[in-house]
């Protein structure tokens, strides 16, 4: 067999063939497997070739011995050699003696052996798999192999076939091999006859598995587009898109249109599909319109069912918490600032000297202000006064990093909200009603960033004769999970609220912090060096290749010269969107290769990683104390094992097959993903672009992410852009309402289900 060539371009170390290619052979043996991913490391022979390949990449069931027609591209690895990346593949049961052979003595049927494997060949020959099929039984015709053995050869072989079956079913239908393995791990024998059955089942269980994805398999299998099953798990998966854009619940007819939209259908599918989803109880729908809603005229607001208990439960909680005595006994407001003042050396402002004498009289005390205004110094204060009532006060903040710094700066121990609340991805929340937190006050930091179902969960796990203090910046990006609670609690009118507003002398020698307050007052940022300061530069480039190049050489060279920052450690980039040449996706790639070309990329898994990466974690892994945005470098790799370590401040953390999905790069993140973080120096890449996303929260966001220097790399035109756009995206959310009716009313009542807006006796 002639093997295409190799090309010359380079990738990280890697040189691959330009075209992808196909061949079939046989699975000789099995390098190395990983359990969890289905990556493998495969000694392949090509038909009418006597070399011996090796094949790598998710290659779930196949076993040696199998023929097996892979696609993908052959490459040359610096430290492996040659080698075929399989993107994809099908496979069949061994037709030879030999082959039969090598497929039961393989892993997958276990309690096969050499020896025992050659006996039930030589028996059986090439009606081996028949005889397993259907009369396994006659196993018990070979010496040595009694009833029990019998069965145990039988059950394995079926398991194994199993798999192939599922394997195969799933590649057939479309999806990746990879996406074909989790979905065997997750499932087992039953995930054929569950995609067949109810393929969209597959995308409310799996991640990975979107609506898209299980549509396209159930309507190769011949469903009918105005089906039952499918207009409801369409619909569901709007309501799912409308989680993931922040809103807590979806108007009506807003719901019903992107529904048909999505399906193609007519209206009534959709109207019977809701009108479904309603009487099963995985909706709520109630109306829209009250003294303090935002009113949508003869409309509904439709929630998933555990967001409507989550939204209305907060309101319920937070009143009642509010409307009962607390547990801080009345303090001499003016005696105790002048106590902590000396006790601290420093005056306080006006406004945290209002926060301080509210501590003894609002159960829930809201506090936001901008940078330079001195949120850190009055939660220092606060507790300072707190401990010295002799009261238990916990911190706590929505994530590690943000945790990490307010732990340092107040000198106390500081969580994350879901390790204070104990909770477990497989049991949630240990934390709630049956058993509250022992802390008679709670102070949040960066509670901007708390979304409905978080500040559900913490509210619930209070005492109700707590306190909650929530500071934070109303101005910044909301949350990235559903509803705007911060704005919402505060808008509501039913707490006290106090506006830092004083910009300390110290914090106005910063362009950085001049410029945050301009942007947040609608004002353009200060972008000449007119009033002396160095730690605000922008750097006008109209074309996106440039700027991306600007970027990186900013990050490279001329930042680490002049200021003698770290490119990795010290840097980091900020964009607003993962897509396009100024996207994190692109930029993340240049800077890679422009900070790591001394390091060869090694594949592990599905994954690339080297020495040197900066990566970041996307999920909370309390096991190992690792959560949703630490930024690591990655310190070593091993390829053939299939691990990973990365250096998280000076703590080693260890990444296998089974959660390498968990890090993505980040010498480039969203703006959004930057909430709760300070760095040395910020580069923010501003371009028009952005147009669809700039607003002038976010580019306030991004410039107070910068501790000592901010950079920003675009246009003029699009600072103007996000500056002039003071209307963020809205966010669908009854939760102001709720805080602000009457307590005779009963917030939150289900709508019953009659008939739907435009009068069809089926609907909603």
């Amino acid at each position: 067999m002639a093997f295409p060539p190799v090309a010359a371009r380079g990738d990280g170390g890697v040189t691959r063939s330009e075209s992808e290619s196909a061949w079939t052979g046989l699975c000789e043996r099995i390098v190395f497997e990983a359990e969890d991913t289905g990556f493998v490391v495969a000694k392949m022979t090509p038909l009418g070739s006597e070399e011996t390949v090796q094949a790598v990449g998710v290659l779930k069931g196949v076993t040696p011995g199998e023929m097996v027609e892979v696609h993908g591209h052959w490459e040359e690895n610096p430290k492996w050699g040659r080698q075929f990346r399989v993107a994809s593949y099908r496979s069949r049961l061994p037709e030879s003696m030999q082959g039969i052979q090598q497929f039961l003595s393989s892993s997958r049927v276990r309690g096969v052996g050499k020896k025992t494997a050659l006996r039930i060949v030589q028996q059986f020959g090439e009606e081996t798999f028949r005889v397993l099929e259907e009369t396994p039984e006659r196993l018990q015709e070979i010496e040595g192999i009694g009833k029990r053995k019998a069965e145990q050869v039988a059950g394995e072989w079926r398991k194994a076939k199993a798999l192939r079956d599922v394997m195969i079913f799933l590649q057939g239908h479309g999806l990746s091999s990879g996406l074909a393995a989790r979905i065997y791990e997750t499932y087992g024998a039953e995930a054929a006859t569950i995609a067949r059955q109810d393929p969209y089942r597959l995308s409310l269980e799996m991640r990975g598995v979107g609506f898209h994805t299980a549509d396209k398999i159930a309507l190769a299998m011949g469903m009918d587009r105005d089906s039952a099953s499918r207009c409801q798990a369409g619909t569901m998966h709007v309501l799912r898109q409308a989680l993931d854009a922040g809103h807590a619940c979806i108007p009506y007819r807003e719901l019903i249109n992107e529904a048909r939209k999505l399906l193609d259908v007519d209206r009534d599918a959709c109207v019977r599909a809701v009108a479904e989803a309603f009487e099963e109880e995985r909706i709520a729908i109630e109306d829209w319109g009250g003294e303090g809603d935002a009113l949508i005229p003869n409309d509904k607001a439709v929630y998933l069912k555990p967001f409507q208990m989550a939204e209305k439960g907060l309101a319920d909680r937070l009143l009642k918490m509010a409307s009962l005595p607390g547990k801080i006994r009345p303090i001499h407001g003016d005696k105790a600032v002048a106590w902590v003042e000396e006790r601290m050396g420093l005056s306080l402002s006006q406004e945290q000297r209002e926060a301080i004498n509210a501590l003894s009289t609002s159960k829930v005390l809201l506090v936001s202000g901008g940078p330079g205004t001195g949120k850190t110094t009055l939660i220092r204060a606060m507790v300072e006064v707190l401990e010295g009532l002799k009261l238990t006060t916990a911190l706590a903040a929505p994530t590690g990093r943000a945790a990490k710094r307010l732990s340092e700066a107040t000198g106390r121990e500081a969580k994350t909200l879901h390790r204070l609340l104990e909770y477990s991805f497989r049991k949630g929340f240990a934390r709630g009603l049956g058993r509250p937190l022992d802390a008679e006050v709670l102070i949040v930091d960066e509670s901007s960033m708390i979304d409905l179902p978080l500040m559900y969960n913490t509210v619930k796990a209070m005492d109700e004769a707590a306190t909650l203090i929530c500071v934070g910046d109303v101005d910044q990006l909301p949350s990235v999970g559903p509803g705007a609670v911060l704005r919402d609690l505060i808008d509501s009118g039913r707490f006290q609220v106090v506006w830092l507003e004083t910009i300390f002398r110290q914090a106005l020698q910063s362009r950085i912090v001049r410029n945050a307050h301009r942007v947040n007052q609608g004002q353009f940022p200060i972008l000449r060096d007119e009033d002396g300061l160095d730690d605000f530069f922008f750097i006008e480039e109209e074309d996106q290749e440039k700027s991306a190049e600007l970027v990186v050489s900013l990050v490279k060279d001329r930042i680490p010269a002049k200021y003698g920052y770290d490119p990795r450690r010290d840097i980091q980039v900020l964009t607003p969107m993962h897509k396009g040449t100024l996207g994190a996706r692109s930029l993340n790639e240049g800077l890679r290769e422009a900070l790591g070309k001394a390091h060869p990329q090694s594949q592990v898994g599905e994954r690339r990683f080297q020495v040197g990466d900066k990566v970041m974690q996307t999920r909370n892994d309390y096991d190992r104390d690792v959560f949703n945005g630490d930024v690591g470098i990655v310190s070593s790799v091993d390829r053939e094992e299939g691990q990973v370590w990365v250096d998280f401040d000076g703590r080693r953390v260890e990444y296998v097959a089974s959660n390498l999905d968990e890090l993505v790069l980040a010498y480039a993140i969203s703006i959004h993903k930057s909430q709760g973080s300070e760095y040395p120096a910020v580069v923010a890449a501003i371009a028009s672009q952005h147009a669809v996303l700039l607003q002038r929260n976010l580019l306030y966001t991004a410039i107070t992410r910068g501790k000592e220097l901010v950079v920003i790399v675009g246009t003029r035109k699009a600072l103007g852009m996000a500056v002039r756009n003071d209307k963020p995206a809205r966010r669908y959310s009854r939760l102001k309402w709720r805080l602000c009716c009457t307590m005779d009313r009963t917030p939150g009542s289900l709508y019953p289900v009659t008939e739907d807006l435009q009068g069809n006796s089926h609907g909603i």
